[in-house]
């Protein structure tokens, strides 16, 4: 699974518009739930993400970084933080 570009991130984004995949992808990284929903992304991320991709992304996009707040990926990280 690491996500290793922004093609791969955008492709996973148009995917996970089918209740199915959405439903593989939150049973699949339940068990990185932590006590808050911050513990539990910074958990998830570095699974999800490759390095050398994680590195052109920040939660608001600041110093011209992919901003990964909003998007459909990071809703269902938050999801799986509610479980």
């Amino acid at each position: 699974m690491p996500i290793g570009s922004l093609e791969e991130f955008e492709a996973i984004e148009n995917q996970l518009k089918n209740d199915e995949l959405k439903d593989s992808l939150v049973h699949e990284l339940r068990h990185f739930v932590s006590n808050s929903e911050r513990d539990t992304i910074f958990q998830i991320m570095p699974e999800v993400f490759g390095i050398e991709f994680a590195t052109t992304c920040s939660y608001k996009g600041q110093k011209d970084n992919f901003k990964v707040d909003g998007t459909a990926v990071l809703s269902y990280y938050k999801r799986i933080s509610a479980i």
